[in-house]
């Protein structure tokens, strides 16, 4: 049964792992094809958010001592994600590069100020939908699939979405800024 439990724990490493070259596969579609490969990197973003859920339900059956350091880092790999979209989006002209830098540099600069899940979570609420309001804009039947996809994950995953809700405003008694020395 170990081994079992084991193979949930580096099948979720795998999954995670995946997420960056994804995330890799993005920025380098932004950099050569531009704005031509907006459905190639919608359907990457679905593939990674759909290996995200995965990862989450095969790293909860794994053996309790399974603590790797991709699954120690899946939220980190999980904003370098959300955030090579943005970046697609922003090098591909469908964002003002102004105003998206500006509010990249000021989500990057609230996140290392208060060092929150919570505010985390807040400042990427807008890149992370950028990629499916931005297909359902230019690719509306693909957009359709991000709406169902969406609506699909929700309801599959009820339970993690409320656990998710608690952790979010439970961390909202304990934003404190960075302190200085």
């Amino acid at each position: 049964m170990t081994r079992r439990k084991n193979w949930f724990g580096t099948a979720a490493d795998i999954l995670t792992a995946s997420r960056l070259f994804i995330a890799g596969v993005i920025l380098y579609l932004g950099k050569t094809q531009s704005s031509e490969a907006l459905t190639s990197v919608s359907l990457l973003c679905l593939l990674g958010w759909t290996t995200d859920t995965i990862d989450g339900h095969l790293a909860r059956k794994s053996f309790p001592s399974h603590n790797s350091l991709i699954g120690r880092n899946d939220r980190a790999v999980d904003f370098i994600m959300i955030f090579s979209g943005w970046l697609y989006l922003i090098a591909s002209g469908f964002l003002p590069k102004g105003k998206a830098g500006i509010y990249t540099l000021g989500a990057f600069l609230t996140v290392l100020h208060f060092r929150s899940k919570l505010v985390l979570t807040t400042v990427e609420i807008i890149p992370a939908i950028a990629i499916p309001i931005t297909t359902l804009k230019y690719e509306p039947r693909l957009g359709l699939v991000w709406i169902l996809w969406a609506l699909s994950a929700a309801v599959l995953d009820h339970k993690r979405v409320k656990v998710r809700i608690n952790i979010l405003l439970e961390s909202r008694k304990h934003i404190h800024p960075k302190k200085t020395i």
